[in-house]
């Protein structure tokens, strides 16, 4: 008995929180390295592991979803995007994690208070609606389904 009571003793003081709490602490950590895709060669596996070690702590709700996600990543930080067959069937990989890519959203919006972002290249971003921004980036917001943006006169 006393020593089944040290041993739970030794594993609550282990405890570092929860699968979700990690994640959606390092969520909010990584969140602004999350959101632009470097440019510079040297810099993309860093980005490529972040992706991988938040994949490591995914919660179960949506492990799969973030494990689409992180596959995603890396093929865009590992093909070459200048073969036109390479980026066809990069395009068809993303238009098949959109749903694990809202999925991800919504889950980081609601559970871990994250706006998610996605930026073509450093300075720029786009966003949903009602999205918090990066700070010293520029954004272009992204229309509601059904909508049409303003055409510029």
């Amino acid at each position: 008995m006393l020593a089944t009571g040290a041993a739970l003793l030794v594993l609550a003081s282990c405890d570092e929180g929860s699968r979700e709490d990690r994640f959606c602490e390092r969520l909010a950590e990584e969140q602004a390295l999350l959101a632009v895709v470097p440019t510079d060669p040297d810099e993309l596996d860093a980005f490529v592991e972040r992706y991988r070690d938040l994949a490591d702590i995914a919660p179960l709700a949506i492990e799969e979803q973030w494990q689409t996600v992180t596959e995603l990543v890396e093929a865009v930080a590992t093909e070459d995007l200048t073969d036109p067959a390479t980026a066809d069937r990069l395009r068809d990989q993303a238009v098949a994690a959109t749903r694990p890519i809202d999925e991800v959203r919504a889950y980081a919006r609601t559970t871990c208070g994250v706006e998610l972002l996605v930026a073509a290249r450093p300075g720029t971003a786009t966003t949903v609606p009602g999205a918090t921004t990066i700070p010293g980036t520029t954004t272009t917001t992204v229309p509601a389904p059904g909508t049409v943006p303003p055409v510029a006169p």
